[in-house]
C-alpha cells in the first residue's frame, strides 16, 4: 500500500536510505567484533616472521597476516615468504645437487629431486607455524587491506572468505615481491622462478630471458642439471659486477612461468628459455643446465648491473661452459602455443625488427619482481609508494608516510632483497617499538652471494663505484687466481680456476669460487659487515 502512495523520486530516496542503514548496521556488527593487538604484521616472510616473534618476546600482543595468491599457473605455498618457498632454500638445494652431480658424475632424476626439495620447504613452513604458536603470535591465513591507519580488514584464504577486523597502534608491512611478467603477446605461456622450483615436470630445453643475477643463477643451475639452456641478454649482464669476472663465466658455462612455479612443478621443464639478466635468471639457467636440461638465456642488455663487472665476465663464461646458450641483444617479441611447445619470436634491440626464434618446452620469466601491496589499500592508511618503483617509501627507522606504520624487507624502497637484512631489520624494529631499542639497521656494504655454477660473492664497493667515489687514481686493485681444493679429486681442469679481486679501500673484496658462501660469511663477520 505504501509503495503505491510514493512517487518515483521518493522510492529512490527510500532505497538510498535503506542502503545507508544496511551499510551502517554492517559496520556496527564488524566494529563490535574487532580484535585489538599491539602490533599487526602484514606478510609472513623473513622480515615479518622476525619482527612478529621479536615483538612477542617483548610482551606485545601480535597478529601476523599472511596468504599467498596463486601464480598464473596455480602455484601457491605456505608461510615463510620468497626465500623459504621459491627463493634461497629450494634454489640452494637444487644448486648443490647440480654441483654434486657434476663433481661425482652422478645422474639426478628430476622428479625425485623436486620431491625432496618440496618436502624440505613444506617442513620449514610447518616449523614456522609451530614457532609462532609456541610464542603466542596469532596467525591469520588471510589477505589484508587497510580501513584506516590503525585498522585492517582480513579475508580468510579458504573458501569461507571470513572477514575479520584487526586494530593496532603499530602496523608493519612486510609483504615482499612477486615475479614480473612482460607485456607481450603470449607471456602467459612462460613461467617465473615462483613456478620453477615446484614443478614436477622436467624443463627440458629452456630459454632464460634476463641479465640479472636471478637469470644467471637459474641458467647455471639448469645447465648443471643437464638441461639445454639458452640465455637471452639484451646488452651486457650484471652491470654492477666486475667486467673481468663476467667474462670468465661466459667461457664456463603468461605462456611462461616464473620461479614461483618453477620450484613447485612436478613436470620436467625440458628445453627452457630463461628471460632476464638478474641473479634469479642466471641462477635458474645454471641450475637447469646442471640438471641436464637444454637452456637458452635471453639477455636484453647487460647482466648483473650492480655487481663488479670483472667478476661478471667470469660468471658468464662459466655459464657457457656449463652448457647455457646465451643470446645477447634480443628480447621476446611474441610467444605462441604450438601443441605442448612454445614458439618464440625475438625482436632485435638495435632496430626493433622481428627475427625468428626457437621452440621451447618452458619459458622462464626472470625479469625482476614487483611489490605485493596492490590489495592493501595503502591510500586509506596514508602510506605512500614511490611512483617509479611502486615500493613503499620509508625513512632510516623504517617508518612510512603514516607515522605508526612501518615497512621492512623487499617491499620497502632502497632495501636490499636479502633475507638476512630483512630478518635483522624486523628484529631491530620490534626492539625499538616495544623494548626501548635505539639501533637502526645498517644497510651499507652488505655481503651477498650469487649461486651460479661459478659462485660469486662480494662485500663493499665495486671497482666502478670506488673509482667514481674516490677517483680511479686512488683505487688499488689486486687480482688473484687459484685452484680450489674441491677439484682435486674430480680433476676437472676446465672448472679449476677461481678468482679473487681486492680493493685497498676498507678491505673491499669479491671472490669467484665453488662453495663460496661459507668463506664469504666468515669474511663478513671478521670485517664487521
Amino acid at each position: 500500500m505504501l509503495n503505491t502512495l510514493l512517487t518515483a523520486s521518493e522510492k529512490q530516496t527510500c532505497k538510498a536510505l535503506f542502503r545507508c542503514l544496511l551499510f551502517a548496521f554492517r559496520r556496527f556488527i564488524l566494529a563490535s567484533s574487532i580484535v585489538d593487538y599491539d602490533l599487526i604484521v602484514l606478510g609472513g616472510g623473513s622480515g615479518g616472521l622476525s619482527c612478529s616473534k621479536a615483538a612477542r618476546d617483548c610482551g606485545a600482543r601480535v597478529a601476523l597476516v599472511d596468504a599467498v595468491a596463486p601464480s598464473p599457473h596455480g602455484t601457491t605455498w605456505g608461510i615463510g615468504g620468497t626465500c623459504a618457498n621459491v627463493g634461497c632454500i629450494p634454489k640452494k638445494l637444487i644448486h648443490h645437487a647440480g654441483i654434486v652431480g657434476k663433481e661425482v658424475r652422478l645422474s639426478i632424476e628430476g622428479e625425485t629431486l623436486v620431491n625432496v626439495v618440496n618436502d624440505r620447504v613444506k617442513a620449514n613452513s610447518w616449523i614456522y607455524r609451530v614457532q609462532l604458536n609456541e610464542k603466542g603470535v596469532k596467525l591469520y591465513t588471510a589477505f589484508a587491506s587497510f580501513i584506516d591507519n590503525t585498522t585492517v580488514k582480513t579475508v580468510s584464504a579458504d573458501k569461507k572468505r571470513t572477514e575479520t577486523l584487526l586494530r593496532a597502534p603499530y602496523i608493519v608491512i612486510a609483504t615482499g615481491l612477486r615475479p614480473r611478467y612482460p607485456a607481450i603477446p603470449g607471456a602467459e605461456h612462460g613461467i617465473t622462478t615462483d613456478d620453477l622450483f615446484w614443478s614436477k615436470k622436467s624443463p627440458e630445453k629452456t630459454l632464460v630471458v634476463g641479465a640479472n643475477y636471478v637469470a644467471l643463477e637459474s641458467a647455471g643451475m639448469l645447465a648443471d642439471l643437464g638441461h639445454p639452456v639458452d640465455l637471452l641478454i639484451r646488452s651486457r649482464p650484471l652491470k654492477n659486477i666486475s667486467t673481468y669476472v663476467r667474462c670468465y663465466v661466459n667461457t664456463r658455462c603468461t605462456t611462461g612461468i616464473t620461479t614461483d612455479d618453477l620450484f613447485w612443478s612436478k613436470k620436467s621443464p625440458e628445453k627452457t628459455l630463461v628471460v632476464g639478466a638478474n641473479y634469479v635468471a642466471l641462477e635458474s639457467a645454471g641450475m637447469l643446465a646442471d640438471l641436464g636440461h637444454p637452456v637458452d638465456l635471453l639477455i636484453r642488455s647487460r647482466p648483473l648491473k650492480k655487481f663488479d663487472q670483472d667478476c661478471v665476465k667470469f660468471v658468464m663464461e662459466a655459464l657457457k661452459q656449463h652448457g647455457v646458450n646465451i643470446i645477447y641483444g634480443k628480447e621476446v617479441g611474441k610467444v605462441e602455443q604450438d601443441g605442448d611447445k612454445k614458439k618464440v619470436t625475438f625482436t632485435e634491440v638495435s632496430n626493433r625488427e622481428s627475427v625468428s626464434g626457437d621452440v621451447y618446452d618452458t619459458i622462464l620469466w626472470a625479469m625482476g619482481r614487483d611489490p605485493q601491496h596492490s590489495s592493501l589499500n595503502l591510500s586509506a592508511a596514508g602510506v605512500r609508494a614511490d611512483p617509479s618503483t611502486n615500493r613503499i617509501v620509508v625513512g632510516k627507522d623504517d617508518r612510512t608516510s603514516a607515522i605508526n606504520i612501518f615497512a621492512i624487507g623487499d617491499v620497502a624502497l632502497g632495501r636490499p632483497e636479502l633475507t638476512p637484512t630483512a630478518i635483522r631489520s624486523g628484529y631491530l624494529l620490534a626492539q625499538r617499538l616495544f623494548n626501548g631499542g635505539k639501533e637502526l639497521m645498517d644497510y651499507t656494504h652488505v655481503p651477498t652471494t650469487l649461486f651460479t655454477p661459478l659462485e660469486l660473492g662480494t662485500v663493499g664497493h665495486t671497482e666502478e663505484e670506488a673509482s667514481e667515489l674516490f677517483g680511479a687514481g686512488n683505487v688499488e686493485v689486486y687480482h688473484s687466481h687459484f685452484a680450489p681444493f674441491e677439484y682435486v679429486i674430480p680433476q676437472d681442469q676446465d672448472t679449476a680456476l677461481c678468482y679473487a679481486k681486492h680493493l685497498n679501500l676498507s678491505q673491499k673484496c669479491r671472490f669467484l669460487k665453488a662453495n663460496l658462501k661459507t668463506l664469504l660469511l666468515h669474511i663478513g663477520i671478521v670485517w664487521g659487515y
